[in-house]
């Protein structure tokens, strides 16, 4: 999703205040954010203030995690935003700073999240633009959906899970044709295997899931550790955001992931928050 952000969301990632959890959830992976690169110097202002009031000893690392901003935002040139800010400034009377992330989020057609009451009333007069105010809890409620959201189309989804089944079947045919040990305890050797692993069925599967992006796959092992998880307890932010810091590309695995993504996808329908 994309939203665009101003200074006053900003600062709270700099700063441990009232809103800071709210607007650190706009930094998950699967949130787009934007802005105008007049954020930096906003942001910058506020750092002065607090060092001027006494509210912080040293400035130095504020201003050395405010250089690491555009790393999380994508910076829109003010210059190419000006006029139409200007524009909406005469047409709501609030100041054109303010009025710079109306525009970009014109341009950009998504909606600005705020923690200035100021802004997002005056907003409220120019309805070419959504604006969103941090506090408000049905925000807290989107923001954490776009969060977590599925990026995985949910047809990609049940081909992959249709793909895995075939697979199975394959290997519990073979299974089926060694012969019983210890009991009625069938133990495939690595021929055989090798035999299911080198099936056309899956060779298909490794291929479907070799052709997903990075955002698709994060979703498959998260989904499957989701469905495989037997407390329960931990939410499905925790497994997504596991699967972001894990660097993995081994497909072996993930298609071996395959017998919990049923069950992950149901869960995730009967746990995740309702959006509207």
């Amino acid at each position: 999703m994309k939203l665009i952000v101003d200074a006053s969301v900003a600062v709270k990632w700099l700063f441990i205040e009232e809103g800071t959890v709210e607007a650190r959830q706009l930094l998950a992976h699967r949130i787009v954010l934007y802005a105008p690169d007049f954020i930096l110097t906003e942001a910058a202002n506020v750092i002065w203030k607090k060092a001027r009031r006494k509210e912080i000893t040293h400035a130095q690392p504020y201003l050395e995690e405010l250089a690491r901003l555009p790393e999380a935002i994508m910076l829109c040139p003010s210059t190419d935003l000006v006029a139409l800010a200007s524009a909406i400034a005469l047409d709501i009377d609030h100041p054109v700073y303010d009025c710079l992330y109306l525009a970009c989020a014109e341009v950009e057609g998504a909606p600005v999240v705020t923690a200035d009451g100021k802004l997002h009333d005056a907003a409220q007069a120019y309805p070419g633009v959504d604006v969103w105010r941090l506090a408000a809890p049905e925000v807290g409620k989107r923001i954490v959906t776009a969060a977590t959201a599925l990026v995985i189309q949910e047809a990609t989804l049940r081909e992959l899970i249709a793909a895995h089944r075939t697979f199975s079947d394959t290997a519990d045919f073979v299974i089926d044709t060694v012969p019983p040990r210890r009991g009625s305890l069938r133990i495939p050797t690595p021929e055989n295997q090798d035999v299911y692993l080198d099936s056309p069925p899956y060779r298909r599967l490794l291929k479907l899931i070799a052709n997903l992006s990075y955002d698709e796959r994060v979703d498959l092992m998260a989904l499957a550790w989701f469905g495989r998880e037997i407390t329960k307890s931990s939410p499905w932010s925790y497994f997504l955001n596991h699967a972001y810091r894990i660097e993995n590309d081994d497909l072996d695995y993930e298609a071996g992931l395959g017998h919990y993504w049923q069950a992950g996808l149901d869960r995730l329908r009967d746990e995740m928050p309702d959006p509207t």
